[in-house]
């Protein structure tokens, strides 16, 4: 009998030591995946900037990419920049900075510009357009996609926004257009038209 308590007081604590690591692994595997602090998205955006070693600033908007990806715009006008990053959320807890661009100049001479990238997710590719406006007579915004889809862009704060996924199988085919972004007034009259190569309008002096 004495020799049965040792043991057993052996396997608990083998087993302790066990769920101690897995413990540990998992958090470390959740702050490599996720960072220090994935429970918010305003968390997760203090960290992205705090990164760049750049200042603080709120969310501007929050648009859906598709595919659970989602891209977040964030305008400082105290410091005139834009930035924007892709997020998912897997399982709807934790949130997940998937990386984006930083520090685009606010330009108040440009009247409206048509900027934009892409990144690829899995089997998709998420393209975006960001752009400043600074024309108060602007209020829809649209844009042509390479395969002739046309979708508003969103408008906050001076800074329009619009992005999308497409399947790679799928967008290997479908470039057949040149992307164009069409501004309009509240009467519906077309006051800009720009592209890739065209991808801004400037104040006149």
């Amino acid at each position: 009998m004495t020799n049965a308590m040792p043991s057993k007081k052996r396997i608990v604590i083998g087993h302790m030591l066990r769920w101690c690591v897995i413990v540990i692994a998992v958090l470390y595997l959740l702050r490599v995946l996720y960072g220090a602090n994935p429970w918010s998205l305003e968390s997760v955006t203090r960290q992205a900037l705090s990164s760049m070693e750049l200042p603080e600033v709120s969310v501007t908007s929050v648009v859906d990419s598709g595919q659970g990806i989602r891209l977040v715009l964030l305008v400082d006008r105290q410091h005139a920049m834009i930035h924007h990053f892709f997020i998912s959320r897997p399982f709807g807890i934790l949130w997940q900075n998937r990386g984006g661009g930083y520090g685009m100049p606010i330009d108040p001479e440009v009247r409206i510009d048509f900027r934009g990238g892409m990144s690829t997710f899995g089997h998709y590719r998420h393209y975006y357009y960001i752009g400043q406006v600074h024309d108060p007579k602007i209020t829809t915004i649209k844009v042509t996609w390479q395969d002739g889809y046309v979708q508003n862009a969103a408008l906050t704060e001076g800074v329009y926004l619009v992005t999308r996924s497409i399947r790679i199988s799928d967008d290997d085919q479908s470039q057949t257009m040149t992307p164009r972004m069409l501004a309009y007034d509240q009467e519906g009259v077309q006051l800009y038209n720009l592209t890739p190569e065209q991808r801004e309008a400037r104040s006149q002096r």
